[in-house]
């Protein structure tokens, strides 16, 4: 539910960077033949994206004639992922686009792959359509798989269309030893309540929330050895946990450690190191 920076290519410079190189001259021909159908698809679906009306697409809508199913899967394989592929270097600018190389959906992983926003399994014409290739990490590639969803309240947000959702991430300070922090979604009142749906079905989608409580435990403990013996007091405890707070939420209001310092800074019994107490 982060945005990431548009394709520099377009479907017409994807597909004829695909065709390069490829020896079945049948297949060449067919690639170049459907050109005007890749960039009428690209327009199409990029108006459906624009309107967040995915969910009500169908794989007739993106026409190639003369290309099978099997022969996009086998372009985007070989012509587009493939290392040593004509379209590689399209392939590694969309991956460039991921901030800080991490997955632009879980904003945790590493972002080793691109995944396909409509999946290819449905969507074989879509396979080489640089606004339907997302950089991502493989956990969140798998847990999404072949899925499509067509209830409007379920359709994922697109990082290339996503619109302005203000703070959305809560976290809350589980008072147990260990100390465990969790996460869930709170987006603000004023949110278009089907833009809010859609935040928590796609934060549960993908498994979210247990991720973020599970990454988040080995710098909780780091901090239950620390905080009390570098500070005197509460005041200076929350002081220090809101200031990390501040200063990761002032580049993403959204930033997993951002909002759990400030879970963190505004749970007295935290501040005051009961933790250490209740151990």
């Amino acid at each position: 539910m982060w945005a990431v920076d548009p394709p520099m290519y377009t479907a017409v410079q994807t597909a004829r960077a695909c065709s390069q190189g490829v020896r079945d001259s049948h297949l060449k021909e067919a690639v170049l033949a459907a050109i005007s159908n890749f960039s009428t698809n690209s327009e199409i679906y990029q108006a459906d994206a624009t309107a967040s009306d995915l969910h009500r697409t169908s794989p007739g809508r993106y026409p190639v004639p003369g290309l099978s199913a099997d022969q996009m899967h086998w372009i985007y394989r070989n012509r587009l992922a493939g290392a040593r592929s004509s379209g590689r270097k399209i392939y590694d600018q969309l991956m460039s686009a991921a901030p800080h190389g991490l997955c632009v959906y879980c904003r945790y992983g590493q972002a080793v792959t691109l995944d396909h926003f409509l999946p290819k399994a449905t969507f074989a014409a879509l396979s080489i359509e640089p606004w339907n290739l997302i950089p991502s990490c493989q956990q969140c590639n798998h847990r999404l798989g072949d899925s499509w969803n067509v209830d409007a309240d379920a359709e994922m947000l697109h990082p290339y269309f996503m619109p302005d959702l203000g703070r959305w991430l809560r976290a809350e300070v589980e008072r147990t030893t260990p100390v465990v922090v969790t996460f869930s979604v709170d987006p603000a009142p004023m949110l278009d309540p089907r833009l809010a749906r859609r935040i928590d079905n796609q934060f549960e989608s993908l498994g979210l929330a247990e991720l973020y409580s599970v990454v988040s435990s080995q710098e909780l403990s780091s901090l239950e050895r620390r905080l009390p013996s570098i500070f005197n007091n509460e005041v200076q405890v929350r002081a220090h946990l809101l200031e990390i707070a501040a200063t990761a939420l002032a580049l993403d209001p959204n930033d997993r450690r951002g909002v759990m310092y400030e879970a963190l800074g505004r749970d007295e019994w935290y501040c005051a190191c009961e933790f250490v107490r209740a151990a």
